[in-house]
């Protein structure tokens, strides 16, 4: 079986690169800021 896969870096608000129906599986890693504290960085 042929797979196709794509990682793409951007805004997520804009998908319209993208055919309907195109994607079957998106993973995403939101910046949560002050939410969760993942180590110690000065932009956190």
């Amino acid at each position: 079986m042929k797979t196709r896969h794509l990682l793409v870096q951007g805004d997520a608000r804009d998908l319209s690169f993208l055919d309907d129906a195109a994607a079957h599986l998106v993973v995403t890693s939101p910046p949560y800021w002050t939410l969760k504290k993942y180590n110690e960085h000065p932009g956190q």
